[in-house]
């Protein structure tokens, strides 16, 4: 280490790459600012979800027509949940 170098600090030249590749790395980015989850596994991966909570929906809607009005939540999440990942499946399925 030279005498006027402090410890920890970084060279101009190693300052200047780190510069540059992190302007690089922005460069290769995808322009539209979305994950890049959706290249081919989010829309199977939430048709299936769609599916398994509609399935628990359909399950639990038994007990909630039968039972106390507050065992009707259940059924309703699910199927808020089921509507949900069709919406997001269906926000991909459009970007692909």
């Amino acid at each position: 280490m030279r005498p006027t170098q402090r410890r920890g600090a970084v060279p101009r030249r190693a300052a200047a790459e780190v510069t540059r590749l992190r302007s690089e790395r922005q460069d290769m980015g995808d322009e539209s600012g979305r994950s890049t989850f959706s290249e081919g596994y989010a829309v199977p991966i939430l048709g299936l979800l769609s599916l398994l909570f509609a399935l628990m929906a359909g399950l639990t809607a038994g007990r909630a027509l039968s039972g106390d009005p507050a065992d009707a939540v259940l059924p309703i999440a699910f199927g808020v949940g089921a509507v949900f990942a069709l919406w997001l499946r269906r926000r991909y399925t459009g970007s692909e």
